[in-house]
């Protein structure tokens, strides 16, 4: 993250990772010293059986920042929300009606 926007920053090069959703970026102030920045970023769908549904990813962090919503709604379809989330482990999706079988995509975003 950048602290010091009024830096001058030259970017000279970098990868993606689609597979992993990693983000790689070799970053050089204007004196020449590297600035190391990097991120997570994953998508996904889950299912919901009785309200809930895990998903496992071991990228998660205490500071990511997921988001849930209905992708197709099921039976006894409710609010999705994130009921546990656990670093290095993955999360918990629940649902505000514990019958709900509803599809919940997510995204996850880590920096």
């Amino acid at each position: 993250m950048l602290e010091d926007v009024t830096q001058a920053v030259l970017v000279t090069g970098g990868t993606v990772n689609k597979e992993q959703g990693l983000v790689e970026l070799s970053l050089f102030n204007a004196d020449g010293s590297e600035l190391n920045v990097g991120g997570y970023v994953a998508s996904g769908t889950a299912t919901l059986d009785s309200g809930t549904a895990t998903v496992a990813d071991s990228n998660v962090t205490s500071e990511s920042k997921i988001k849930v919503f209905v992708k197709t709604p099921g039976s006894g379809v409710g609010s999705p929300f994130l009921s546990a989330v656990t670093p290095g482990t993955g999360f918990v999706i629940s649902s505000t009606n514990g019958a709900d079988g509803s599809v919940i995509a997510y995204e996850i975003e880590s920096y």
